[in-house]
């Protein structure tokens, strides 16, 4: 179940991972996390932030321009 807990903890992986990839705004980084939130039915964070960390990565080096 959705938590406020677990948005607690997205905020903070979105705030830990936008300075490595400086070339991505906040809301950008919040956008992938919130996009892949959706799609799932419960909030397993280790695999959203295995799926994020995968997108961000891409988009921080300029390889995916889906991510604006």
């Amino acid at each position: 179940m959705k938590t406020k807990t677990t948005y607690e903890a997205l905020h903070a992986e979105c705030a830990a991972l936008q300075p490595a990839s400086s070339r991505l705004s906040f809301r950008q980084v919040r956008d992938v996390y919130f996009h892949l939130f959706q799609q799932h039915d419960e909030w397993n964070l280790d695999e959203i932030n295995r799926k994020a960390t995968a997108l961000l990565t891409m988009a921080a080096a300029g390889k995916n321009q889906a991510i604006d």
